[in-house]
């Protein structure tokens, strides 16, 4: 439906999941996830985990030597399969191209982890709900 979030149950398998999850912790581990520059008290490096997130910056994702990184470029692959489908089917032919569909990661305008603390408030942080939970 037009303006709808689209959920599709079971999108990845479990296993990429995993895979997905154990390289965000490890990169959260090593310390390579900043707060996020959104929250108002951003610049006063207060933060709560409770009202803000912390992302891996994007040169982190695209930063072959850290994490799994091969699992990170075959979830942007799938994004970018994702999109030309998305294009061919929505006719929508310049969906999927221009700068913005690498530059940012492979597959997607941007693709990196973000924590959210207990607590969280989702809203606060995302002008538009495309976030994909795993």
């Amino acid at each position: 439906e037009e303006g709808k979030i689209a959920v599709i149950p079971n999108f990845l398998p479990q296993n990429e999941v995993n895979l997905l999850r154990a390289d965000a912790q490890d990169l959260w581990d090593q310390g390579r996830f900043s707060t996020d520059a959104l929250a108002g008290y951003g610049s006063t490096g207060k933060f709560d985990p409770t009202k803000d997130r912390s992302v891996l910056r994007l040169p982190q994702w695209k930063n072959e030597s850290l994490g799994n990184y091969s699992n990170r470029q075959r979830f942007g692959n799938l994004m970018a399969n994702v999109r030309s489908e998305l294009a061919y089917n929505l006719n929508r032919p310049n969906l999927d191209k221009g700068l913005a569909t690498t530059k940012y990661g492979n597959g997607s305008t941007e693709i990196s982890y973000t924590r959210f603390g207990k607590g969280a408030f989702l809203k606060r942080h995302v002008g538009e709900f495309v976030e994909c939970r795993i």
